[in-house]
């Protein structure tokens, strides 16, 4: 667990996101920022990273909708107290399904 915390990082800019392996994207429930901030990793992020969003509303196919790269996108809700409930959503777009 302390190597796992050890590893989280904050920027403030994409191009930090040279190096790593998972982004999950929590804005707003707003499709269009969503789509313009994976269109966005989609640039900066090598190719294995997972892109995630924290959406609750949002289809997966939606928000990936304006990137190449939906066969990364996947969902990773988080309800409230996540580390006391043990409730964790994952989902993923139908490129996944696919592949």
């Amino acid at each position: 667990m302390q190597k796992g915390i050890l590893s989280y990082n904050c920027v403030l800019d994409y191009e930090s996101f040279k190096d790593i392996d998972m982004v999950i994207e929590a804005v707003t429930e707003n499709m269009t920022s969503k789509q313009q901030i994976f269109a966005e990793l989609e640039k900066y992020c090598p190719p294995h990273c997972i892109l995630a969003s924290n959406t609750s509303t949002i289809y997966f196919n939606l928000i990936g909708e304006k990137t190449r790269c939906q066969d990364r996108i996947i969902g990773a809700n988080f309800f409230r107290f996540p580390h006391c409930t043990g409730i964790y959503t994952q989902e993923q777009i139908d490129a996944w399904k696919k592949s």
